[in-house]
């Protein structure tokens, strides 16, 4: 349930292009410098990072830095106490969607959730009430999979709730508009996520709340599910539009309102994710 959350470079000016991708690789030195695991660096976790930095208005100058991924040149990162943050919630959620595709049975998922327990580890401890509910939510999610639940609702709140919590912690003094924000996105993830799991959970059996409602997709329902996803993204950023930033407010827009659409877009009309690396995306 991971890597949805992205900008719309094309609309994007070339500052704002520079600017998300400095935040990308500062979150990418986050990581490698408190846990030695880039590889679950993705698109929602740089989104959180923004908004959290945002919030707080550290951003100092960006730093050249080289890394594996572009070893001949330099990129510029920004790094600030926020990445912390981010790179946290990054490994906690890493470790949590490695749990649920192991109790799918996914081949190699153990190997990863193993990859990840002492990274998880020190990342709970700094986080215990993001945890606290994550197991909450996670206990009601597997109740709702094996009842075969067709409550879109029910099982979109779950993750709702938990990325609400994560949210929370980014500013105690808005910590209310930030629960909106994250409750609007989690469900969206979710429910973006089962759209695009739709028709291979039906093949493999999994759980998949679309299926379970609907059956097969046609293109009745997913014009339906369209409405509903959209919805929700118009939720989220009503809730930003409250929100009081000191900087990034225009990446955090772009994404929102532009780039979730445009995943929403893609998703229903081909199945898949938008999924090209940011480094690729000039």
């Amino acid at each position: 349930m991971f890597g949805y959350v992205v900008p719309l470079t094309g609309e994007m000016k070339v500052r704002e292009l520079n600017v998300y991708r400095a935040y990308y690789c500062g979150l990418c030195r986050a990581l490698k410098s408190e846990y030695r695991k880039t590889a679950v660096l993705n698109f929602d976790s740089v989104f959180l990072y923004l908004l959290a930095d945002g919030l707080r208005g550290e951003a100092g100058e960006a730093e050249p830095v080289r890394c594996a991924v572009n070893p001949m040149k330099k990129r510029p990162a920004v790094v600030t106490p926020a990445a912390r943050f981010a790179a946290d919630i990054n490994i906690l959620m890493a470790y949590y969607s490695a749990e649920d595709h192991v109790r799918d049975g996914k081949p190699g998922m153990r190997l990863a959730r193993t990859f990840l327990k002492k990274a998880f580890s020190k990342a709970k401890a700094r986080h215990e009430s993001v945890v606290r509910v994550a197991d909450e939510t996670i206990a009601e999610l597997i109740r709702l999979e094996r009842e075969k639940s067709p409550n879109t609702d029910a099982a979109a709140d779950s993750y709702a709730r938990l990325l609400g919590t994560v949210m929370m912690d980014a500013d105690i003094l808005q910590s209310h508009i930030l629960y909106d924000i994250g409750y609007s996105l989690g469900r969206w993830i979710y429910l973006i996520d089962a759209a695009e799991d739709w028709e291979e959970d039906l093949k493999r059996g999994d759980y998949n709340v679309y299926a379970c409602k609907y059956g097969q997709p046609d293109v009745n329902t997913r014009e339906k599910i369209g409405r509903s996803l959209y919805y929700t993204l118009s939720q989220a950023g009503q809730a930003l539009s409250r929100l009081e930033l000191k900087q990034n407010r225009d990446l955090l827009e772009n994404i929102v309102y532009l780039g979730c659409r445009e995943q929403t877009r893609t998703v229903l009309e081909t199945g898949k994710r938008i999924t090209v690396p940011v480094e690729k995306r000039i």
